[in-house]
């Protein structure tokens, strides 16, 4: 028999709860992977700032060498593009700064998706109060869902 539902008790500190978690339906399972992509698309975004900025970064340093090598007219073309270069770093760098800024931390992204994933697979009558729980001792929920999938796993050994 195939199970989608397990019930199961989690203690935290002293305290049992009583709940009951299922697997996720198609479109919970959607929902997590949209959410998942949004959380981390600002990480993506700065991987690809860092990337351009160690290209330009490059050709800036190449273009360095080559001034030492080359006549009067290919440095004058060489010096502008080195300030164009300059110009495009500077950019570069505070659009990468700016985004830090504004970003959060991958464990703070990857908190909300365990949060979004709780409300989504766990029901039953102490869910709430140990939603309640996990938010007031400051319990990650990467590390509750660790422990309930520990439990899921006992129970299926049950079978």
């Amino acid at each position: 028999m195939i199970k989608t539902k397990y019930d199961v008790t989690i203690a935290i500190d002293e305290r049992e709860f009583n709940v009951v978690l299922s697997e996720p339906k198609k479109e919970d399972k959607e929902a997590l992977k949209a959410l998942s992509e949004s959380r981390f698309e600002s990480f993506k975004m700065r991987d690809a700032l860092s990337a351009k900025i160690s290209e330009k970064t490059e050709e800036y340093e190449l273009n360095k060498q080559l001034l030492k090598e080359v006549g009067l007219v290919d440095k004058a073309k060489l010096l502008w593009e080195q300030k164009e270069l300059n110009r495009e770093l500077h950019t570069l760098r505070k659009e990468l700064s700016d985004l830090d800024t504004q970003s959060t931390s991958i464990d703070e992204e990857l908190e909300e998706i365990f949060k979004k994933r709780f409300d989504l697979i766990v029901s039953g009558t102490d869910k709430e109060t140990l939603k309640n729980m996990v938010e007031i001792h400051g319990v990650a929920y990467r590390d509750l869902f660790t422990e309930l999938g520990k439990l899921v796993a006992k129970a299926q050994e049950k079978k």
